[in-house]
């Protein structure tokens, strides 16, 4: 069925907010794989007969495996709505729009699960940086493990009992919690690992004050470092993310669903930064001697 010019203006608008998201973001996917291949080399020039960089590599490309999958449905979920506009098979202005729909609703629980294990696997790396600040007491890493357990168990519940599509009858409460914790359990690990970060660099502050006065390189650029490993911008972060999705709210064909759908997009990406840029930094940590490679 040709589209009158309402359709088309509806069209136009449902295009246009998808688009940008993708936009943004393929250009932080661009970002995320330039650091990734900075790690990768890193690592490598290190020497891989280190089991610790094998096992760092290998968490770094299951991540790499998650975020381009997540990065492909969102680009196909835009491509679905160009298919559908262009070879509409008879469907009025509105069947069309609810078959795109429906599609997006499909996918929500591959998309959830994706994203669920993509911060678990993202965290891996920053509870290990935490664990290699704590040398000599590992047992304060139970912590933030007791946490990252739970978002495993969160990740389990609802792969098994959730159903995909917002309109399901079968999409409970259950559900609908289990989505929230995703990103809360993930908050309340990084806030785990932040305090004892901060908590260890609270008790060695007349060293680090030495080790900054010291440096000859930017010492701003030090406490950067320190607030990435700690967890700290990471945790600003989601909270910035769950906050823009819980109160932006809008029509399917709104700037303020844009704004939720960059938002989303956004934080998939930046999960997957935020470690790889961590590892790509560590040589200029202030947790490092001045003997460290």
């Amino acid at each position: 069925m040709a589209l009158d010019d309402a359709a088309m203006h509806r069209a136009g608008l449902a295009f246009l907010y998808r688009i940008i998201p993708i936009l943004v973001a393929t250009l932080l996917y661009g970002i995320y794989i330039s650091l990734l291949i900075t790690a990768t080399r890193g690592l490598w020039q290190r020497g891989l007969k280190n089991h610790a960089n094998i096992i760092i590599l290998l968490v770094l490309y299951v991540l790499f495996f998650i975020t381009s999958t997540l990065w492909s449905l969102e680009v196909a979920q835009l491509m679905g709505l160009v298919e559908l506009l262009l070879d509409p098979q008879d469907l009025s202005t509105d069947g069309q729009f609810n078959v795109f729909y429906a599609l997006i609703a499909r996918e929500t629980k591959l998309t959830s699960v994706l994203f669920e294990s993509q911060m678990i696997v993202g965290d891996v790396l920053v509870i290990w940086r935490l664990s290699a600040i704590w040398f000599n007491n590992r047992i304060m890493v139970l912590m933030p493990l007791f946490w990252w357990g739970l978002m495993i168990i969160n990740m389990i519940i609802e792969a098994s009992h959730c159903n995909s599509g917002v309109s399901s009858t079968n999409y409970t409460e259950l559900c609908k919690v289990t989505q929230v914790l995703a990103p809360v359990l993930s908050v309340v690990t990084n806030v785990s690992v932040m305090m004892l970060t901060l908590w260890k660099a609270w008790s060695l502050r007349s060293e680090f004050k030495h080790i900054l006065r010291n440096r000859r390189n930017n010492k701003l650029f030090s406490i950067f470092v320190l607030l990435i490993e700690s967890g700290t911008l990471y945790v600003i972060m989601l909270v910035i993310d769950l906050l823009v999705t819980s109160y932006v709210v809008g029509g399917n064909e709104s700037v303020s669903r844009m704004i939720s759908c960059i938002s989303g997009y956004s934080t998939v990406q930046f999960v997957a930064i935020y470690p790889t840029l961590m590892l790509n930094v560590l040589r200029e940590s202030i947790w490092n001697s001045p003997n460290d490679n």
